[in-house]
């Protein structure tokens, strides 16, 4: 427990080494790399993709945001 509060403390703690059959897993890994793509200023393009598609999804029916996840797959 100490060792994950000096992880998370220094800003490297790694949830899916914890916990890799977490569901949530994947979810803090998409967070990780959101806020590595907001500090950095220059995102990826998958990084850009998965900031918009995130910030945009609230808009759309299910059947476009399946087609806009099939497209960019």
């Amino acid at each position: 427990m100490k060792k994950m509060e000096a992880e998370i403390t220094l800003g490297i703690f790694d949830y899916a080494a914890y916990f890799p059959k977490s569901e949530r897993a994947q979810e803090m890994t998409a967070l990780a790399d959101r806020a590595e793509a907001c500090i950095s200023r220059n995102p990826t393009f998958e990084q850009f993709v998965d900031i918009w598609y995130e910030e945009r999804k609230i808009e759309w029916r299910p059947s476009y945001r399946q087609k806009n996840k099939d497209y960019f797959e």
